[in-house]
Parts: structure tokens; sequence; C-alpha cells
């Protein structure tokens, strides 16, 4: 199929081959309301359609353009399975992304995953002025709020999920705590036993002492 221009030869804008293929060539543009389109990458692209076009992206190959400004739709078996909405958000198996930029309705599987955290890593737990909270604090917190300090209550995760970087980080933090708990009782432990060393010399001089006496004739 072509189109009249203004050169001697019309110029092809559309071909359906013998085994049923349609072809387009690159930057040519398929949809509705051509009209009304954006400029990206110094390109016009219509806010309801397609093309194949080289952007900056990638020098590898076209790039295909698509763009529906209500956001977009991929159906199986007549079910909704994947949605992109007009804010950017992604929603897999479920419509209701809730605002969140992905929705996830149902089991996934990871080789890798590496979540980025903009909170401070709890690494102030070892430096000098930290302030540990005293054992006897956290057992009442405990005894009153069934749950650690800082940490999410099981009702609140229950309505709320979970926060992964954050709960990462608080459980790091409570490590680090514990490894300082530790470090602090095997402290106390060693100086324990080096003062009941003391007293077990000083017992045992005693006795040898005592010993000596009584040998002595009176």
């Amino acid at each position: 199929m072509t189109t009249p221009t203004n050169m001697a030869t019309p110029v092809e804008r559309f071909r359906i081959t013998s085994d049923g293929n349609l072809l387009m060539p690159i930057g040519a543009k398929f949809g509705v309301a051509m009209q009304d389109t954006f400029r990206y990458d110094n390109k016009m692209q219509p806010h309801y359609g397609l093309q194949w076009t080289m952007d900056s992206w990638t020098g590898s190959g076209p790039t295909l353009w698509t763009s529906a400004y209500g956001g977009m739709k991929w159906f199986t078996r007549g079910l909704s399975r994947f949605v992109l909405t007009g804010d950017g958000n992604i929603g897999i198996g479920t419509e209701d992304t809730k605002g969140f930029k992905l929705a996830v309705n149902g089991d996934a599987m990871f080789t890798k995953i590496k979540v980025k955290t903009y909170a401070t890593w709890p690494d102030y737990v070892f430096s000098d002025n930290y302030q540990l909270p005293a054992l006897r604090e956290l057992a009442n917190y405990i005894t009153q709020h069934k749950h650690l300090p800082e940490m999410p209550a099981a009702a609140e995760v229950e309505k709320d999920g979970m926060d992964v970087a954050e709960m990462n980080r608080l459980l790091l933090k409570k490590v680090e705590e514990l490894t300082l708990y530790i470090i602090d009782q095997h402290k106390q432990l060693n100086e324990q036993q080096a003062t009941a060393k003391k007293q077990d010399e000083i017992l045992a001089k005693l006795q040898q002492e005592i010993a000596e006496l009584k040998k002595q004739p009176h």
C-alpha cells in the first residue's frame, strides 16, 4: 500500500505479505487519534498508538514504543493478567496497585533481589556513644507490648504488610544490639572468673598458713 507524495514515485507505507504478515517501515505509527501526540527523545509519539523507532536508549535496533493515556491491560483466557496504570504502576494478578509501583497478587520467585534503602544502616549501634537499652528496661517493654522495641506488632503486619528493607534494617539493628549484650555478658563472666580465681588463691594461701600454724608446737 502506498501514499502519494510530492515525489514522482509513490512511497510504500504498508505491506501484507503472501503469508499474511504485516510490514510497516521503521518510524511508522499505528493507533487512533494520531494527531494527539507528545514529544519524546525528539520524536513524536501518539498518546494512543505504537511505533517501532530508533531512539537514544539503545543502538542495537528499533525500539517498540507504545502508549495509552489511561493505562494498559493484557488478557489471557478472558481475564486481566497484567496492568499498567496511567500513573505508571504495574499490577500482576490484580488491577488495584493501591498506589504502589508494583503490586503482585500471587507467588513470585526470584534468583536475586536487591532492595535499596534510603534509611540509615544501623552500624551506628557499634559507635562508642550509642546508648544500649538496659536489659531491665527491655524486659519491661517486652512484658508490656509482647514484641521488641521499634519492631511492628503482629496485628500491624497482618493489616498493612511488611516493608522488607525496613524490616531487614531493624533486624540487623537487633542482632547488633544482641551482639553487644553477649560481649558485655562475656566480659562480666571473665571478670567474675578472674575474681573467683583470686579468691581461690587467697583461700588456698590461708588454708596453707592455717596448716603451718597447726604444725607449730604449743
